[in-house]
């Protein structure tokens, strides 16, 4: 009897091992860093184009308790961090993958929101991503000065996995 609990055992671990592995990849950790940056901003009172400095970094991880958004059902769960900040930019409630009929799916890409109309599109496969802010020039009062607002940009870079 103890050897067929043995080997119950192992033939168990035997099949969980890629289960649980498959499981890792699935919640990696990532730095990405931005490589080109472009948008528009109020100078001299008027809407320019401008190039913005890049070497911004993120860092996309699941979430866990203590983050803004956590929810302990929900595992596959993302968030996007200004690197060094612990404070959610973007998240992304399936994480790298999808929900058909409350069934999850894997897939190759995160695509988070975040505030201000922000987004954050990772894929995991070419390991770049793109982010942008839309700013909220757009839904001011038409009667607002051409040159209040936000800042909107778009950035594109690369990810490394941690």
């Amino acid at each position: 009897m103890r050897n067929v609990l043995i080997k119950a055992i192992a033939f168990a671990v035997l099949f969980a091992a890629p289960a649980v592995a498959e499981e890792e990849i699935e919640r990696g950790t990532f730095l990405c860093i931005s490589e080109m940056s472009t948008g528009f901003k109020v100078m001299e009172a008027d809407w320019k184009r401008v190039e913005f400095n890049v070497g911004s970094k993120y860092l996309i991880r699941p979430l866990k308790e203590g983050d803004l958004w956590y929810d302990p059902n929900n595992h596959h769960a993302y968030g996007v961090f200004n690197f060094g900040e612990d404070f959610v930019a973007a998240w992304d409630d399936e994480g790298f993958g999808f929900a058909i009929d409350e069934e999850y799916h894997p897939s190759l890409a995160i695509s988070a929101r975040g505030f201000g109309f922000s987004t954050f599109q990772m894929n995991r496969q070419t390991m770049r991503y793109t982010a942008a802010y839309l700013g909220d020039w757009a839904s001011q009062s038409p009667n607002a000065e051409q040159s209040e607002g936000s800042t909107p940009f778009i950035e594109i870079g690369s990810c490394t996995r941690l």
